[in-house]
């Protein structure tokens, strides 16, 4: 009987991760970390477990774990709220939709996908931010926040791989 009862504990963390790396992600993107480039790439955390989670595991991240994230990363980024809630829940359906494009394919098509995907999502969230708070920031920050994610996602997503596969393990 303890040994059921473990099984089912691992397995109800295991269906948690999704949702708990992507929350940490989001967090993470918060922090003041004093590194080159830090604050251009920080807003695509979230973005980058959301695209791997919705690819991946979409049962386990369900649209009120991205809209949380979302809600949570504009509260601590300062955006307005409802920007990367909308960002999310929007990049989580279309990346739902076209997910068997990269399913079962090499690495290099799912961070293609993720190029796609993120600098899609990050114009609409500058432009959301633009047009509620009325400013005119340029289009050369949005240029590097947009194309930075794309080349640190492998390091990001690495470790996600290594939770997935102790999620199959324990199903």
């Amino acid at each position: 009987m303890p040994a059921r009862n473990a099984a089912i504990w691992m397995q109800r963390i295991g269906q948690g991760l999704p949702a708990a790396t992507t929350l940490f992600f989001v967090i993470c993107a918060a922090l003041p970390i004093r590194l080159p480039f830090y604050a251009a790439i920080a807003p695509a955390f979230g973005l980058i477990a959301i695209y791997f989670w919705t690819t991946q595991r979409p049962e386990l991240l369900p649209n009120s774990v991205a809209c949380l994230a979302g809600l949570l990363q504009d509260i601590l980024l300062g955006t307005q709220l409802g920007v990367f809630m909308l960002v999310f829940l929007v990049t989580r359906a279309l990346v739902f939709n076209g997910r068997a494009a990269v399913l079962g394919r090499p690495f290099w098509v799912l961070w293609l996908g993720f190029g796609m995907v993120s600098i899609s999502a990050l114009m609409i969230a500058w432009t959301l931010v633009e047009i509620l708070s009325g400013s005119n920031n340029g289009f050369g920050t949005v240029a590097l926040t947009a194309v930075s994610p794309f080349v640190v996602f492998p390091f990001f997503v690495w470790p996600l791989f290594r939770l997935d596969g102790l999620i199959v393990q324990v199903e």
